[in-house]
């Protein structure tokens, strides 16, 4: 058995952890999951080493992320549920949004989000409007496509923290659903600078999908064909490098669904 992880001698434990976990970061912008787990396993001996609690319960956040970009859903959502409950016990803040978002993002691409609706709408209340796309997507299913319209159009600039990639992309999902031009366009600015991401990796607990998927979809939508098959591709690029099957699916789905490319 190989020795516990140590610290590094001009280091204290609590920094030597964050390293780790900066440094998994930084994986993720290089779409390297493999380092990324590489990091974020020494973060976790780092902090059972030293008994650094808080550090290894926040952790276990993690765990969804690769079962996410992978399509293992029902892991993913074991996981995700394993670790809010450990932090709720540890004292943590209010997570019912954390959960929700992370769960919703699951439930959607299994189509299965309508199953949430009552969950989707009591944080939407709790947190409006900062995000409206998932209670929107599910309130169709329930008969209710004139409030899920009022619901998009109360949306509001999006805060820049760490959920913005996946809430964006989620928001460009609604735009796409609801035929929202404008809504669209605003998606398609936001997150063009973060064109080569896999969509909300680096909060090291959530995954949606390749922003640049996200991006493809609009650019068709507004009638920019070579945009979005640039954008496919570069899709298609980050799906390979997660080892993700179905975003790979969806990148050939888009490529698929514009005209030939002209000569």
């Amino acid at each position: 058995m190989p020795p516990p992880a140590r610290a590094d001698a001009q280091d204290s434990p609590e920094y030597s952890w964050m390293r780790a976990y900066v440094a998994a970061r930084i994986a993720v912008g290089r779409n390297d999951p493999a380092e990324m787990e590489r990091c974020l396993v020494r973060a976790d001996e780092i902090a059972r080493t030293y008994e650094l609690q808080g550090a290894f319960a926040a952790a276990r956040l993690r765990h969804p992320v690769l079962a996410m970009a992978q399509g293992r859903f029902d892991e993913a959502e074991r996981d995700l549920g394993t670790a809010v409950a450990e932090l709720r016990a540890r004292g943590a803040v209010d997570l019912s949004g954390l959960a929700a978002l992370g769960i919703g993002c699951i439930r959607l691409q299994r189509g299965r989000l309508a199953e949430m609706l009552p969950v989707l709408l009591a944080v939407w209340e709790q947190y409006k409007p900062h995000n409206e796309a998932l209670a929107a997507l599910a309130l169709p299913a329930a008969g209710r496509p004139e409030e899920a319209r009022e619901t998009l159009a109360q949306r509001v600039p999006l805060r820049r923290d760490f959920a913005y990639p996946i809430l964006a992309g989620l928001r460009g999902t609604a735009a796409i659903a609801f035929r929202d031009r404008t809504a669209a366009a605003e998606v398609y600015e936001d997150l063009l600078p973060l064109r080569g991401l896999a969509g909300g990796a680096s909060s090291l607990s959530l995954v949606l999908r390749p922003v640049a998927q996200t991006l493809g979809e609009p650019a068709r939508f507004l009638d920019r064909p070579e945009q979005a098959r640039n954008h496919h591709l570069e899709a298609a690029r980050v799906a390979a490098a997660w080892d993700s099957p179905h975003w790979a699916d969806a990148a050939r789905s888009g490529l698929a669904a514009l005209p030939p490319a002209p000569a």
